[in-house]
């Protein structure tokens, strides 16, 4: 009965859900409501949640140590790097949560976006060079990337070998 009340179909036969939360977010809503009870989705997406927030806490703890001024997003992304690399969070473990932050990710730009907009006197004054890093930054950033997969790509390639 709880599955049906939150699938699109029965929505207002159950008297469910004032809005309708699956037309903001379509692709996370779509596959996981209408498969899974919301009990058990409600209890999995706060724990991914819950790992990912935390990875992102510990991160702004970090920062605040240290002695020079460096990004808490890019310490949560290298923990949470470290953390995937050495199993002791799987991907299973956070992947929903995921799937919803990069399927919504043109919702989380509108902010940085009016930000910029707010100061576009600064911004014009500093175009050319801006650009010029753009130019040059741009290929540089493709090539490693590029020789960075082909380096692992290689690597698991090895690995694959010495396992046969």
């Amino acid at each position: 009965m709880t599955e049906d009340c939150f699938s699109n179909r029965r929505r207002s036969a159950c008297g469910g859900l004032s809005a309708d939360f699956s037309l903001l977010f379509p692709n996370f809503f779509s596959t996981i409501l209408n498969s899974v009870p919301f009990e058990v989705i409600s209890l999995s997406i706060m724990a991914e949640l819950a790992i990912v927030f935390g990875i992102c806490l510990v991160s702004e703890g970090i920062v605040a140590f240290l002695p020079f001024s460096f990004p808490a997003s890019v310490i949560s992304m290298l923990l949470l790097l470290a953390l995937l690399m050495s199993g002791l969070i799987k991907q299973r473990h956070i992947d929903r949560v995921c799937h919803f932050f990069v399927g919504n990710m043109a919702f989380f730009f509108i902010a940085p976006c009016v930000g910029l907009i707010e100061h576009v006197d600064t911004l014009l004054s500093a175009l050319v060079p801006f650009l010029i890093v753009c130019v040059f930054t741009t290929p540089l950033v493709y090539f490693v990337t590029a020789w960075v997969i082909q380096l692992m790509m290689a690597t698991r390639r090895g690995k694959g070998a010495a396992c046969d």
